[in-house]
């Protein structure tokens, strides 16, 4: 089974790389391809909302933080996992760290995220204006800008010593 899986991530994470090249180099217009196909652009928009999720992950994003003194907080997590989880056994503890297919994939997006940004500019100086970009290779680089913000908040937020 676990081969199954490793296949689908390798497979949709190069696939993803895949249309992100596709799309940036046809916007170019060095080489004669066909524009990208709209249900591969919502391929690429799930992909990319899954990788990016994956991304916060691995930077420390987080929406909670166990070592808050907020009890009430606290208590409503812990009753939400004991509702979640299996009758007759407690909520399992969170993993620490991440795994290497985590990181792997959050590497892959980064890159992703720069070759695209780095596409757009590429077309804008080809063609003297950024309309002959796909909207796709245009929405992906603009996420750059809130992946970077949003790892830049994990650097910025007050660490307990």
């Amino acid at each position: 089974m676990k081969i199954f899986q490793w296949g689908f991530f390798i497979i949709g994470l190069f696939a993803y790389a895949g249309v992100i090249a596709w799309t940036g180099i046809s916007s170019l217009g060095s080489w004669n391809l066909p524009p990208v196909p709209s249900e591969w652009s919502q391929f690429i928009v799930i992909v990319g909302t899954i990788l990016s999720t994956n991304l916060g992950a691995v930077a420390g994003i987080s929406q909670f933080n166990p070592d808050n003194k907020d009890v009430s907080k606290r208590d409503q997590i812990k009753k939400l996992a004991k509702t979640l989880s299996r009758p007759g056994t407690e909520a399992q503890p969170k993993p620490k760290g991440s795994s290497p297919a985590q990181i792997f994939a959050a590497g892959i997006y980064a890159l992703c995220l720069v070759a695209a940004a780095v596409l757009w500019v590429a077309a804008y100086f080809k063609n003297g204006n950024s309309s002959s970009t796909d909207p796709l290779i245009r929405e992906t680089a603009v996420s750059l800008v809130g992946v970077v913000f949003g790892v830049l908040t994990t650097f910025m937020t007050p660490q307990k010593t």
